[in-house]
């Protein structure tokens, strides 16, 4: 017995010693002087690869700075990869070491290479070749050129939204005057083409209210309460079929874009209005939630508190303008039902802010939730920066995936 144990300690220290000495060998590939030995062919593959270490990276762009006949071999090499093998998801890899190389010297094939790039997205945002080219691009461009460049991407509505979506966000970080006109230009345009109330004016839900009083025997059945909205459709969006307005606003259900939640009083605060803003450019370009019914279908729910204090959370009484859809407010429990109702896998939205740093009043941070239900969650980090004295988003960041 002790014989057979003394066997598997010895065999235990063995497969211990094999793994430190693999992972010595790892470490010694990484040492600074065997990038003087790699040939460019290696080099490239490491720089390509999925992570590659950022100290090895850091000497490899030291290198190239100091080498100029290895630098163009390797800027050479890099940009012959990223045109040989575009269908290969780590090819935005080549492209993101273009970027630390500085290796503007290729620019032109880098936007030859984006305009033969079809228009349509595939994995994550950061995964992707064509949004990869564009953050590349953009950087390379003189300052004039690169927000034409935005502008242009983000204005074609052939683009893939989320390349749109990219665009904005670059277009916001410049700062540039012309690029935050055009950004609030198209934000307020949309907000005007989509006014509170999306069916009728207030004077004809007026007129509409007197024709059905004076009709009230020859009232449909399917709207038995009159207000523009079927009793199925009421039903199903956990409202009263039975009451014109639910919520109490003065505004015909079928008439309310926001049907489930009554307008606070006064003005949004600061930090409403940019949630206002998220949700819109989350409207504008990804994917809402999945209606059950043959209409757009946005649902938020009110989370983290935005005063501190737990007294009013960032949706709560907002009227949302600019989205193209109808907007529920549910709390959790409401949520549920409309799930049981329906299907799980219908997404809600949910924003709250993070805490402020004293020492950075002119940034702000924002976390947008979207659940579609068990096993169906992501989440997104929103920074929000005051540029000209006005809130800009200037970084978005997938967050987590469950």
């Amino acid at each position: 017995m002790m014989k057979d144990k003394s066997l598997v300690f010895q065999f235990v220290v063995v497969a211990m010693l094999n793994g430190l000495i693999f992972q010595a060998a790892l470490m010694g590939a990484e040492q600074p002087d065997d990038v003087e030995n790699r040939s460019i062919a290696e080099i490239v593959h490491f720089m390509t690869r999925t992570r590659p270490r950022k100290a090895s990276l850091a000497r490899i762009v030291s290198k190239a700075d100091t080498e100029p006949a290895f630098r163009k071999d390797l800027v050479n090499a890099l940009t012959e990869r990223l045109s040989e093998v575009t269908a290969n998801i780590q090819i935005s890899n080549t492209v993101r070491s273009l970027r630390d190389l500085n290796a503007r010297e290729v620019l032109p094939e880098l936007r030859e290479i984006w305009s033969e790039t079809e228009k349509r997205t595939y994995g994550l945002e950061f995964g992707d070749l064509r949004i990869q080219l564009l953050i590349t691009i953009s950087e390379f461009l003189p300052e004039a050129e690169r927000i034409e460049f935005l502008i242009d991407t983000e204005s074609d509505k052939t683009e893939a939204p989320i390349v749109r979506f990219r665009a904005t966000i670059l277009l916001c970080a410049t700062g540039e005057k012309r690029a935050i006109e055009h950004v609030l230009s198209v934000y307020e345009q949309r907000k005007q083409q989509f006014p509170l109330t999306t069916r009728m004016s207030l004077e004809d839900q007026n007129g509409y209210i007197r024709r059905m009083k004076e009709q009230e025997a020859n009232r449909h059945a399917w709207d038995s309460d009159g207000d523009l909205m079927s009793s199925y459709i009421e039903t199903g969006l956990l409202l009263d079929p039975d009451n014109t307005d639910t919520d109490g606003d003065g505004l015909l259900d079928g008439n309310d874009r926001n049907p489930l939640c009554k307008p606070q009083k006064g003005e949004l605060s600061e930090d409403q209005l940019i949630a206002h803003f998220i949700l819109y450019l989350h409207a504008q370009y990804y994917c809402m939630s999945r209606s059950p019914f043959d209409f757009k279908l946005v649902i938020v729910q009110p989370v983290d508190p935005w005063d501190g204090k737990g007294n009013q959370s960032l949706f709560d009484g907002m009227q949302f303008k600019g989205i193209d859809g109808l907007i529920l407010q549910m709390d959790k429990g409401q949520i549920e039902r409309f799930r049981a109702l329906h299907r799980p896998g219908t997404s809600v939205i949910g924003i709250h802010k993070n805490p402020e740093d004293k020492d950075r009043k002119d940034v702000k941070t924002f976390h947008l939730s979207i659940s579609g239900g068990p096993g169906e969650h992501r989440t997104y980090n929103i920074t929000f920066k005051r540029i000209n004295n006005v809130w800009l988003p200037t970084f978005w960041q997938l967050g987590m995936i469950t």
